[in-house]
């Protein structure tokens, strides 16, 4: 239904662009009539500007009744009243003198949205790749995620200084800035994940670069990494990441692009609604070379899901996917994904099968866990023995 203010006649009056709107309204139910003069006034008349113009024609009303009854024809099986149909001519009327108006601020704001998006993609960030897709004003060519282009966004780059892992922890003074490497040694670390934001959750330091001695030597407990603004190039290398019986990350606000390499993941899978290995509002863009998603280390085996969000970006070169559910990445509908070379051990059908444009997979292999299996728990002392 529309709005109750009065529906006038209106008239475009001696060639002017001036709309009269003080016409007496159809919403009182008044007789239906159209502005203007007789229809049989001479057309040069009209072409002087010497009468008035109807803007609505006796055609066009006549095309809005006929619709009109046969919409209510089909609901009802009977001609419409003489009161809906002028009720229905008024609501025809309101909404024509306003519709343009609502056209074109669409548009133009469809406009903004497609420049800024476009601008952003330009700067060749992940940032502005997953905008765009998101926008609905770009999308990913055939291969994209195999191309330098996607590498690029998402492996740190080089410009800050060196930290060591244990001075951040044990010395506050110490800040991670842009381009930052920080490097850990064999045994049990833990980095608060609010070192990679300031307490607003606004400011998050981009490029930045951590590395073990390697995943069966270096345990980083960094689960569930959050924050208000985008995270952009974070680089973990040579080392097994704990998600503490939590998501991996959790980007409530913001994008999140991300390179793995030689790397393990665990404990994301704990039976709460933020057990994702990935997840962020603006979408993720994630390279992974030799790494492993392995469940079966958390409180509650098999119930970590591979991703939460979309658009989502993917390449993932020689890794294993172990107790890993992936049903959200199965349905994936925004964004890219390629496995190469990749192995599923995993519950449910083989993902090789899936019928999804989205993603492709080539040299990969399956091995299924059965639904009902027991014994899926693991330990992680038997990769770290000082836990005990």
């Amino acid at each position: 239904m529309i709005d109750a203010t009065p529906t006038r006649d209106v008239a475009v009056a001696g060639g002017s662009n001036e709309v009269q709107l003080d016409a007496p309204g159809l919403l009182g139910r008044t007789p239906l009539s159209t502005s203007g003069p007789p229809r049989n006034e001479p057309a040069e008349a009209e072409s002087q500007g010497l009468i008035e113009v109807p803007l609505f024609s006796a055609s066009l009303l006549a095309h809005h009744a006929n619709e009109f009854n046969s919409g209510w024809k089909s609901v009802r099986a009977q001609d419409a009243p003489t009161s809906a149909m002028e009720q229905g001519e008024a609501e025809f009327r309101y909404t024509t003198l306003h519709l343009s108006r609502k056209i074109g601020k669409r548009e133009a704001e469809g406009l903004n949205k497609e420049e800024a998006a476009g601008k952003a993609l330009q700067d060749g960030s992940a940032v502005g790749i997953l905008l765009a897709i998101e926008k609905g004003v770009w999308k990913p060519p055939e291969g994209f995620v195999n191309g330098e282009e996607f590498a690029g966004a998402t492996l740190a780059r080089s410009g800050g200084g060196a930290i060591d892992g244990e001075d951040l922890m044990t010395d506050k003074s110490v800040a991670i800035e842009n381009g930052s490497v920080i490097s850990f040694g064999p045994g049990i670390h833990k980095l608060d994940e609010r070192s990679f934001r300031d307490a607003g959750r606004g400011n998050v330091p981009m490029d930045v670069t951590i590395i073990g001695a390697g995943k069966n030597s270096t345990l980083l407990r960094i689960g569930d990494i959050s924050s208000g603004a985008d995270i952009v190039r974070l680089t973990f290398r040579n080392m097994t990441l704990d998600a503490n019986n939590d998501g991996l990350f959790d980007q409530r606000s913001g994008s999140l692009s991300l390179h793995l390499e030689s790397a393990r993941v665990v404990r994301f899978d704990a039976r709460h609604g933020g057990c994702y290995i990935f997840s962020a509002s603006n979408g993720c863009a994630v390279t992974a070379v030799d790494t492993e998603f392995t469940g079966g280390y958390g409180r509650s085996p098999g119930t970590g899901y591979f991703l939460r969000s979309e658009p989502f970006l993917g390449h993932f070169k020689n890794c294993t996917l172990e107790l890993v559910d992936l049903r959200n990445l199965k349905q994936l509908d925004s964004g890219q994904v390629h496995f190469k070379g990749c192995r599923f051990v995993i519950r449910g059908e083989d993902p090789r099968a899936w019928k999804n444009a989205l993603i492709t997979m080539v040299g990969c292999s399956y091995e299924a866990i059965p639904v009902q299996a027991k014994d899926l728990q693991k330990d992680l002392t038997n990769l770290f023995p000082q836990l005990r």
